[in-house]
Formats: C-alpha cells, sequence, structure tokens
C-alpha cells in the first residue's frame, strides 16, 4: 500500500484579508451558478490512474533553490481525496488515458486540486494550472484560458483569489470540486483529433507578474498568481483528473453549499465548527495526528500548534475532513 502525504500549497497566512469581491464575468468556485464537478457526482465516469509528474522549481527566479517535493505521483491517482502531489513552478503531469476520449456533448473532464474558501472572511485560497490535451502523446494543444485578475501588484505567497475572473484554469474550484473541461473549445485546431485523445496534461501557473517568469493567458494577460511559493509543497497541488459520463453531464443540479464548516480560517487561536460535533483528530501536512478531542461546540484551542496548515477528521458516522490555516 502507497502511505499517501497530504500537502498543501498554502502553508501558512499571515493575515486575513476581508470581504473580497466577487464580480467576474464567469461562473463561481461552488454553490449555485458553479460549474465545478463534485467528486462523488453522478457524471463522474473513470478515475484516471497512469500519471508522469514532472517537478517544478520552488521558485523559478531562484532556480538553485531546487524543486517542488511534497506528495507523490500515486498522490494524483483514483478519486479524489484531498491528498496530492505539488508541481512546483512550471512543473507538469501528463496522464496517458486507458482508451481514447472523444468529444461529448457537454464537458469531457474535470481536473480536481485543493483550494478551499474561508467562510469567516469571504475569500478563496486557490492555485492555478493550464490544461492540453494530445493525440499522440508527443504534441499538445492548450485550453484557451482567460485571467481577469489585475496584475499592477503581485498576489504574495498567500494571497486570494476572485474565481469569476478566472475561466479554463484548473484550480478555479474548491476541494473536492473539480473545473471542468469541453473538448469543443480545441475543435478548430488541426494538430489534434477531438475524438482521438489518448493524453492529458496539467502545468502550473507561474503566477509570478515579472514577464520575465510570469504565466499569460490567451489574451496575452500576465496571470497574476499566489507568488513566490518556495516550500516543498509549492505550485499546484494536483489531486485528480476525472473523465466525465456524456449521457449524465448536464442533467445534475450543482450542489448547495456546504452547510458544515470551519471558523474563521484562518485562524490565530480557535476554530469553531457549524454543523459537527463529536469526535475529532487534527493532522499536519505529514499526515501526523497533532491533536484530538471531542467537540460539543464552543471553540478548539489551537495554542499548541505551530503555524500552518492542517486537516481536521470527523467521526460521525462517517469521516469528514475540513482543511484550515493556524496563523
Amino acid at each position: 500500500m502507497v502511505e499517501k502525504i497530504i500537502t498543501l500549497g498554502f502553508v501558512l497566512a499571515l493575515t486575513v484579508i476581508h470581504g473580497q469581491s466577487q464580480d467576474g464575468p464567469y461562473e463561481p468556485a461552488e454553490g449555485t451558478g458553479s460549474i465545478g464537478v463534485h467528486r462523488d457526482s453522478v457524471i463522474v465516469e473513470q478515475w484516471l490512474s497512469d500519471v508522469d509528474v514532472v517537478r517544478g522549481y520552488l521558485n523559478i527566479a531562484d532556480k538553485s533553490a531546487g524543486f517542488a517535493s511534497a506528495g507523490s505521483d500515486q498522490n494524483a491517482t483514483g478519486k479524489a481525496d484531498a491528498f496530492t502531489v505539488s508541481l512546483g513552478d512550471s512543473g507538469y503531469a501528463t496522464y496517458t488515458l486507458p482508451q481514447p476520449l472523444s468529444n461529448r456533448a457537454g464537458y469531457d473532464f474535470a481536473v480536481f486540486e485543493n483550494g478551499f474558501y474561508s467562510p469567516m472572511d469571504g475569500v478563496y485560497y486557490l492555485e492555478l494550472a493550464f490544461v492540453e490535451v494530445s493525440s499522440d502523446g508527443e504534441n499538445f494543444v492548450r485550453f484557451p484560458a482567460h485571467s481577469l485578475t489585475q496584475a499592477d501588484s503581485q498576489k504574495w505567497t498567500y494571497g486570494v483569489l476572485d474565481p469569476t475572473q478566472l475561466n479554463n484554469l484548473a484550480g478555479k474550484n474548491t476541494t473536492h470540486n473539480g473545473t471542468p473541461f469541453d473538448l469543443s473549445d480545441l475543435q478548430s485546431d488541426s494538430a489534434l483529433d477531438i475524438d482521438n485523445i489518448t493524453h492529458i496534461r496539467v502545468l502550473d501557473v507561474v503566477g509570478s507578474i515579472d514577464q520575465a517568469y510570469g504565466s499569460t493567458d490567451t489574451a496575452g494577460n500576465i496571470i497574476n498568481d499566489p507568488y513566490p511559493t518556495e516550500f516543498a509543497a509549492g505550485g499546484f497541488d494536483l489531486d485528480a483528473v476525472a473523465i466525465l459520463n456524456e449521457s449524465l453531464v448536464g442533467r445534475e443540479s450543482v450542489p448547495a453549499k456546504p452547510k458544515t464548516f470551519i471558523y474563521p480560517n484562518p485562524a490565530a487561536e480557535f476554530i469553531s465548527v457549524k454543523g459537527l460535533t463529536g469526535k475529532f483528530k487534527v493532522f499536519n501536512t505529514h499526515g501526523q495526528a497533532v491533536l484530538k478531542g471531542n467537540y460539543n461546540g464552543g471553540k478548539i484551542n489551537l495554542n499548541e500548534l505551530a503555524p500552518g496548515v492542517y486537516f481536521i477528521e470527523f467521526y460521525q458516522g462517517k469521516k469528514q475532513t475540513f482543511r484550515f490555516v493556524k496563523e
């Protein structure tokens, strides 16, 4: 059995940013109007399992710092579970499909990352990636992507993004909600047979607004994404890729926003949990249990925890896992 390591691109939140506006022209990350595909959705037909990961840099502007190292290729296979492999700056993962995928009505596949929403502060912590496909495993064609995020000031390492200003970029949806892609977007490209897709590639967006290093969208706009992320879990955190079922796409209603969540998030001294009680365990990003107890409402004291990102698991009939940031 391959041991899985929980990894995250956001290891420490230094400030709390309140009231993120969501006024872009594109779909929200979750809730009403979102096109995100939940991992338990009936439209998920298959989870991909054959992947090769090429790690990117901890900081593309200082290549001597080395490469991202958190997680393993195995973390990006099978059903989305919030266990990820970190790609690093310009790193990428290439999936080989067990059988060619043809263009279908609606969305054809979805890419899962581990971004999250902070209900207390109304902000999204996201990291982005381009998505490409190939009919031969050698020549890849990129989905047209668009970012309306301002590029005048750098989104800092733990900055936040407005998902309604992002389109066709993997990672704009939250944990367990995949960003879907439609092969019809590429039907005019002569270098690709959209009815014979053999490979899918997920490529980290380098979020620097320095044109010497940064990534641009289809319109030539610099994509402003949290940067630098100079730690082992830096860059896009790839969780999974799902093939979607053509006969069911578009028939499923969008899930309502979860009624259970952690707040405040990020948190300095304590967290509370809406909608759950019972036994819990808190794990660090290495999968080690660092805190446990029985929650009956009120507050969970975090003073014993070092700053960083953690998972809290509740056991109430079934296991439920949530992520939070300790300042």
